[in-house]
């Protein structure tokens, strides 16, 4: 009785050591992350805002800023101006 326990035992860590070594190259791979809907829509309008802005440098063209501050930049200096009054944040 003890000698089929001990073989069941061998057989036993064999198979989990096969499974093991099977299983080391996925534990290898970085995990790749979960992407919902959500995500896969906003990967799309990034993919889609890229191509734009590439074609955009490709032809020259860049948007313009309509109804922006006039002069220097604010962002620049830490203040924003609006209808003469400088605000600071």
């Amino acid at each position: 009785m003890n000698n089929l326990f001990e073989k069941l035992q061998e057989k036993a860590r064999r198979a989990r050591e096969a499974a093991q070594r099977e299983a080391a190259p996925e534990a290898l791979k970085t995990p790749q992350p979960k992407v919902d809907a959500k995500r896969k829509a906003e990967m799309a309008a990034e993919a889609a805002g890229e191509t734009a802005r590439e074609k955009a440098a490709a032809d020259g063209t860049a948007p313009q800023e309509i109804g922006g501050p006039k002069g220097l930049e604010p962002t620049r200096y830490g203040d924003w101006e609006k209808a003469g009054r400088c605000i600071d944040f």
